[in-house]
């Protein structure tokens, strides 16, 4: 059995030797295989991710072949992709006196020296091996493979001169141009980034995925037009480019264009059927044509797809608000705030549903909530101090504007708030205090002041510290 293996012989058939190599561990056979093969049956599981397969494999090739070093280079590069560094180096270790001059042997281990963090070690055996390649072609590759391998370890700006290096070597490469343009696109480097595509784009101006990229980093410079008209090559090239339809889609919403925007999400999901991640913008871009019936219908998909998606819940409250359909709002602003009780804006829309449903205690409730969760947000303190004045709550207002205040000092509209209910309250001395604050900041705003306590036009301390700031004026 072992000569007729032989004969058929598998180098030009890799398929055939995986095959015959996965038949005989499975039966427990034994077959012959050399070094060679072994080394094409462990490079097809690294290329699929399959480690452990690899690792027994190359175990396995070590009975056979104790001494073959190339098999040793393939351990550890297995152990590489399996993030173990140490356990590689010890196994390069092993062979390092007969593999000096040995190209691969230092590139993998100026990989694993990356892996352990160091890089200048790791540029020493990577300038070794380079040193032992004499045709260029193949420099190119090594150059290029060692720069894919900082990429992965974030070291961009060391990753982008060995890219150079292959570009002097071979100018107008294509794939080394790309790497390059990318490279200097994580680097933040969006002129260079768009020079190397640029570049590229000259060379083969009908690709696709490079006009996608120079949208993306358009995009990115807040050049809107120019990225819409790269997005829009990309399409023109490639009709069925689904990305390029949702980030052209997406750069629309952005600029508020929402009609272009659902018109290109519509798009994406004929090609790409229906997802969370587009038929929420595409809900919203709905919402934002008034369209709210649809808008619920596409809420509506989305929860087909995840019943506790929160965003979807909140989103259908909003549509059913926005129609004055108040207690189908309040149904999923509270299925929403279910899922999600920490979201501020959740609780705010459902304190909006109850103000409007004159439900006064659950939309105080509901803001005193999301002042908690958002204290930042002035809107909401004004919401909840409406409530509570509107309910004629003065002293409780009074303490949520000492807590607003805290976060919003300078805020007019809570300054003069603050002043009505002191004077509410019968605490006029401290709502002159504070009228007289609130004109110093931002006068029109005394309107907030005399909404509340109309009767204060005939208060003398008011109506001297008006008279003052009209002839300051």
């Amino acid at each position: 059995m072992e000569d007729d293996f032989n004969q058929e012989g598998f180098e030009n058939d890799p398929e055939d030797l995986i095959e015959h190599y996965e038949s005989m561990i499975k039966h427990g056979d034994s077959f012959y295989f050399d070094v060679d093969d072994f080394e094409q049956i462990v490079d097809h599981y690294m290329f699929i991710n399959h480690i452990g397969k690899g690792i027994n494999a190359v175990n396995y090739a070590f009975k056979i072949h104790p001494y073959a070093h190339s098999l040793h280079i393939k351990k550890a590069q297995l152990l590489l992709k399996n993030k173990n560094p140490k356990r590689a180096m010890a196994v390069l270790d092993e062979i390092e006196m007969f593999e000096s001059s040995n190209t691969e042997f230092h590139l993998t281990k100026g990989h694993a020296k990356l892996l352990m963090g160091q890089i200048e070690a790791a540029r020493k055996d990577y300038s070794i091996a380079l040193s032992h390649i004499v045709d260029d072609d193949e420099k190119v590759d090594f150059l290029h493979l060692i720069a894919q391998n900082l990429q992965f370890s974030d070291h961009y700006p060391i990753a982008a001169e060995y890219l150079k290096e292959a570009l002097q070597l071979s100018p107008g490469n294509l794939i080394v141009l790309y790497d390059l343009g990318y490279t200097y696109d994580m680097m933040g480097e969006s002129r260079k980034s768009l020079a190397c595509f640029t570049e590229y784009i000259k060379e083969d101006p009908f690709a696709d995925h490079v006009w996608y990229y120079i949208g993306k980093i358009y995009k990115k410079e807040g050049e809107i037009t120019k990225a819409i008209n790269a997005y829009e090559y990309a399409i023109a090239i490639n009709p069925d480019f689904s990305d390029a339809f949702f980030e052209l889609a997406r750069l629309f919403e952005t600029n508020n264009q929402f009609k272009e925007a659902l018109q290109h999400y519509e798009e994406f999901i004929e090609l790409e059927n229906d997802s969370v991640d587009v038929l929420i913008p595409k809900g919203n871009c709905q919402i934002a044509l008034d369209q709210l019936n649809q808008a619920i219908k596409t809420f509506r998909k989305v929860l087909k797809i995840d019943a506790y998606h929160a965003e979807a819940h909140y989103l259908i409250a909003i549509s059913f608000y926005k129609m004055g359909k108040l207690e189908e709002a309040t149904f999923y602003s509270k299925q929403a705030i279910v899922m999600d009780d920490e979201n501020h804006e959740y609780w705010a829309l459902n304190g909006k549903i109850n103000t409007r449903l004159n439900r006064r205690k659950e939309s105080i409730n509901a803001y005193v909530i999301a002042t908690k969760l958002k204290p930042l947000f002035l809107s909401y303190w004004i919401f909840l101090t409406d409530e509570l004045i509107k309910d004629h709550q003065f002293f409780r207002a009074k303490d949520e504007l000492k807590q607003a205040l805290k976060y919003h000092k300078n805020s007019p509209v809570l300054i003069f708030r603050m002043s009505a209910v002191m004077y509410k309250t019968e605490n006029t001395n401290q709502a002159a205090q504070y009228f007289k604050k609130g004109l110093g900041i931002k006068s029109s705003q005394q309107k907030e002041f005399f909404k509340i306590v109309p009767e204060a036009k005939k208060e003398r301390q008011i109506i001297n510290l008006l008279n003052k700031n009209i002839k300051k004026d």
